[in-house]
């Protein structure tokens, strides 16, 4: 434009469209566009809930940084990871360029399993009970080895804190690499089991997080695209778009801003440094580092604002997530290789930040306040 000294991008990126609501806050695909070439079976997929953020100080280890050998305070988010428990195995064939499921077994819906679940916590009874059930249903194996391309596990999540709802999470977690009957041997030794955070990632490692964001309901084009105001004395309205397109052709553009739906959709952010995982009863749970040897755990004081106490493994990812508090998020391992120098440095925290979200978080923990009063 002539009356422009430098450029004026547009506002809001058309590459999200259809900015719609998602189907549901676990609208999740866990299965896997790749196979690896890993001669042994894995998954590289977990299901977490969001719960809070703090702050962690840290040296840089990045040689080409000017902040090398120097602090760094980093926004970090914290995640519930509970364990899921693997309840079935799902085998998959390939119809018209597309998955279909072919079979499936669920093993709660064997009610002797059920009821030995319920009243007996004896293990190796209910080991029994699960090699009676996969002996039964051997015909199902060789079916899926047969004819499936692809193998999933069937997991609930196990969560720790109280919700509104009566129903758990269910997912299928594609498995990878290996041969259709190492995926089903590898399936079948996890079933009735329990899979931990720290058994699929590994600290410093670079994940994928998929979640859904934030739903705000019906905005106008000034919050939802964030164009300009019009000016003050402007008839029916200033929140407008002045011109939405020529006399002809007679229509709307798609890339006019337009009022809509504003929130509640699915994103996935790539490339979260993991920089820490907790697992219950073990050193990793408390929040004492090489530095700060004070005896505390994850929480911080009076609870996280929303959720709570952490009871349950975590993962503390570097920066933010979308969604809400106690949303479900899909943690899943980064599909490319990432050689640069911030994502191979490593990580060494000297303090966690465990002060209360309310106020001026002036103290660490509570016998920290007792001396102070």
């Amino acid at each position: 434009m002539s009356h422009r000294k430098y450029e004026r991008p547009r506002h809001g990126s058309l590459g999200y469209l259809p900015r719609k609501r998602s189907k549901s806050f676990r609208n999740y695909k866990t299965s896997q566009n790749y196979e690896s070439d890993n001669t042994f079976p894995y998954i590289n997929i977990f299901i977490g809930h969001k719960i809070g953020m703090t702050h962690i100080l840290r040296n840089s280890k990045n040689s080409s940084s000017r902040l090398f050998n120097k602090e760094v305070c980093d926004a970090v988010t914290i995640i519930s990871t509970p364990s899921i428990s693997i309840i079935g195995i799902s085998g998959y064939i390939l119809s018209n360029n597309s998955f279909r499921k072919l079979k499936s077994m669920n093993i709660l819906n064997d009610q002797t399993y059920r009821n030995s679940i319920n009243t007996n916590k004896n293990k190796n009874y209910l080991k029994d009970c699960l090699n009676t059930y996969t002996s039964i249903h051997s015909s199902f194996f060789k079916l899926i080895i047969s004819y499936c391309s692809v193998i999933r596990l069937e997991c609930i999540t196990n969560s720790t804190f109280r919700m509104s709802k009566k129903h758990k999470n269910i997912v299928e977690i594609q498995i990878l690499g290996g041969t259709i009957s190492s995926k089903v041997e590898y399936g079948v030794k996890l079933l009735g089991r329990k899979l931990h955070i720290d058994s699929v990632f590994k600290n410093e490692d670079i994940i994928d997080i998929v979640s859904v964001t934030k739903g705000h309901g019906k905005q106008g084009v000034i919050s939802r695209w964030g164009i300009t105001r019009l000016p003050r004395k402007t008839h029916r309205g200033l929140r407008k778009v002045a011109c939405i397109g020529p006399w002809s052709p007679s229509r709307v553009s798609w890339t006019i801003a337009r009022s809509g739906q504003m929130g509640f959709h699915k994103r996935t952010e790539t490339n979260k440094k993991l920089y820490k995982i907790g697992t219950v009863n073990d050193y990793s749970y408390r929040a004492t580092t090489s530095i700060d040897v004070t005896n505390k755990t994850i929480n911080v004081m009076g609870g996280f604002l929303k959720y709570g106490l952490v009871k349950s493994d975590y993962i503390m990812v570097k920066g933010s997530i979308s969604g809400t508090i106690k949303r479900p998020v899909l943690l899943k391992k980064s599909f490319y290789e990432n050689s640069k120098k911030n994502f191979l440095e490593k990580i060494e925290l000297q303090f966690i930040d465990t002060s209360s979200n309310l106020g001026h978080g002036r103290y660490q923990t509570s016998s920290d306040k007792l001396l102070h009063i």
